[in-house]
């Protein structure tokens, strides 16, 4: 794994656990709960991936910014709030592009 695709998913990582914080403030607890679920998965995996030196692992991060991306979009359409929903889904779908992006350059 380089450098880029660690720092790229540890950053929406925190991103995501950020916009929860975000959202609790808000009054929505459920946006904090997911939140932390997702970032905690991103974390491990990319984690497990630098312990095991190994790159399998970022094929889970991948799915769990798409589940992420399913559940923020899903959010989105049923609240039809604008913040942090639209932050959440812009940055995962720039995280996700950008991991795809350097894993078919074999640069991962």
């Amino acid at each position: 794994m380089n450098r880029s695709t660690f720092f790229i998913t540890i950053l929406y990582a925190f991103t995501v656990i950020m916009l929860g914080i975000m959202g609790y403030r808000a009054g929505s607890l459920v946006s904090l709960i997911s939140s932390l679920i997702i970032g905690a998965l991103i974390l491990a995996f990319i984690f497990l991936a630098i312990i095991l030196k190994r790159n399998w692992p970022i094929f889970f991060v991948l799915l769990t910014i798409v589940a992420s991306l399913s559940f923020f979009i899903y959010r989105f359409a049923s609240t039809k709030t604008f913040m942090p929903v639209v932050m959440a889904i812009f940055s995962g779908l720039v995280a996700f592009l950008i991991t795809v992006w350097l894993a078919s350059r074999k640069k991962i």
